[in-house]
């Protein structure tokens, strides 16, 4: 039904009312409480009022998600809609070969020494605070803590140099027994591998794998030597003729190359793999975003499904094929995700997820104790129940459920009277207009007297009314030397110049009705 005159107030207590009912209303319903002949300035105050009394005005499926084919939503289902799902045994195939990409990206670049040198030289960025902790490792790694990020970082180190200390070994005995030519390439394979395990267990993240190829691809071009090979071999192509000393690095030039071959072919590999399983998956992340979607929550339907693919994209880096189901696995990184997105993003305020966890905690009890007791339990037997003080619950009670417009009223029924604003303001805070009139009317009248009085002068009526910004040590040196008659007598005659003067118009604007000056601020 409608209401005729003032028809905000009843309105919206009928709303408010049928939102305690059901959660939400609808955009009918809201059309049905506004009469035809509402003015376009009275509907845009009903719409603040809604928002700041915490109705949510949810839209239908076809609202929501726009015709068929126009909307951006639509459009993503139809594409989704288009990809073939993939059966635990495809799944298994797929994820299967990401985690062998991955692994021969890995195994390539920790075998190198310049390689792991990038990795371990991210890690001690970490350890020292120069770099985030989520850039350089996992998640489940970085959950230990900088001080034992140092010190896996340190025991990488001790492998590294522990391997060139065995390539150097590797090198020597070959240089007595077979001679210099032969110990070009030789490296020590047992040391390279503890090497490798070594910075693996440092749990990197894909962006220092770059890192680390970059600088394999920095040491290749130093050690490494273009010659030609003439009419002997190929007709004057190019070869790579490998170099190993002391000098050139740890890393031979064909290691090095052989790496970051492996580890741009593995790369490739499971950058393709991961695309296929997560575009697979895209269907599950809309299932389990219909069911979490609430209009209340803050968080739009589009947006929820984007937060869920942020959750498949970190399953699937994640998963291990020999362990679950793909899809089953992904399930809690993708609830997990967006309620994470709900929590950062539903208020307009927001308040940390551990408070809201308590706030969700001392619901629950609240609830069991009025189904028990059939009245509100006190601080103290909800922190029983809770198993937290008292004082506690006494601050979960103050946070507030939901925010109000500043420029709401504190009384619903009060239209046009006090606001939360004018509540909140200090009265006795200065009033900004006057400070700017203020500082306006004190650089015109400096101005002025930068023109019209010499410097004596200037110093005398700064001294007289406390004005600073025309200090001249010459002036001040005289009034030292003048008595109280004589400084009168300046002041009196410095006044009268400002006064005859054709600039003092420019300050007339700044006085009052009263003939006082309305910059009282400044």
């Amino acid at each position: 039904m409608s209401f005729p005159g003032d028809w905000r107030a009843g309105a919206l207590r009928s709303l408010v009312e049928l939102c305690r009912r059901r959660g939400s209303v609808g955009v009918d319903d809201v059309r049905a409480v506004i009469p035809e002949q509402a003015a376009e300035s009275d509907l845009r105050e009903f719409v603040s009022e809604l928002s700041a009394a915490g109705v949510s005005v949810s839209l239908a499926e076809d609202e929501r998600h726009g015709p068929a084919g126009a909307s951006v939503v639509s459009l993503y289902f139809r594409d989704i809609g288009r990809q073939d799902l993939l059966g635990p045994d495809g799944e298994w195939r797929v994820a299967r070969s990401y985690r062998n990409g991955v692994r021969r990206r890995v195994r390539a670049l920790t075998r190198t020494v310049a390689g792991a040198r990038a990795a371990v030289a991210a890690c001690r960025a970490v350890a020292a605070g120069e770099r985030p902790v989520h850039a350089v490792v996992i998640d489940e790694v970085g959950k230990r803590g900088r001080a034992a990020l140092a010190a896996a970082a340190a025991r990488a180190q001790a492998a590294i140099d522990a391997c060139v200390e065995a390539d150097a070994a590797v090198v020597d005995g070959a240089r007595f027994w077979f001679g210099r030519d032969a110990a070009h390439r030789l490296v020590c394979g047992r040391a390279r591998v503890r090497m490798s395990h070594a910075v693996r267990a440092l749990g990197l993240c894909p962006d220092v794998f770059e890192e680390m190829v970059s600088a394999a691809g920095r040491e290749l071009s130093r050690v490494a030597v273009i010659a030609q090979d003439g009419a002997a071999q190929g007709g004057g192509r190019g070869r790579r003729v490998v170099t190993r000393s002391g000098v050139a690095g740890p890393d031979p030039a064909g290691l090095l190359d052989a790496a970051i071959a492996a580890a741009v072919a593995g790369g490739r590999a499971a950058e393709e793999a991961r695309g296929r399983l997560i575009e697979m998956n895209l269907r599950l992340v809309v299932k389990f975003a219909k069911r979490a979607y609430r209009p209340h929550l803050g968080v739009s339907f589009p947006d929820l499904i984007q937060e869920g693919n942020v959750g498949l994209m970190k399953a699937v880096e994640r998963f291990d094929p020999a362990q679950a189901r793909f899809s089953t696995y992904a399930a809690w990184w993708i609830h997990q995700s967006m309620r994470k997105a709900i929590i950062e993003s539903g208020r307009t305020v927001r308040i940390p997820a551990h408070v809201q966890e308590r706030l969700a905690d001392a619901a629950a009890a609240e609830s069991d104790a009025v189904r028990e007791g059939g009245s509100r339990p006190g601080a103290a037997d909800l922190a029983e129940r809770m198993g937290v003080e008292p004082a506690m619950v006494e601050r979960l009670r103050l946070v507030p459920r939901q925010s109000v417009s500043f420029d709401a009223p504190v009384r619903m029924d009060d239209d046009g009277g006090e606001t939360w604003g004018s509540r909140l303001a200090d009265p006795h805070a200065p009033d900004p207009e006057a400070q700017v009139r203020g500082q306006e009317f004190r650089g015109v009248l400096l101005d002025l007297m930068r023109r019209e009085l010499r410097g004596v002068e200037q110093a005398a009526l700064c001294r007289r009314f406390g004005l600073s910004g025309l200090a001249d040590p010459s002036g001040d040196r005289l009034l030292k030397r003048m008595s109280r008659d004589s400084l009168r007598r300046l002041e009196m005659r410095a006044l009268r110049k400002i006064q005859g003067s054709a600039g003092v118009e420019s300050l007339r604007g700044f006085l009052g009705a009263g003939g006082a000056f309305g910059a009282a601020g400044g």
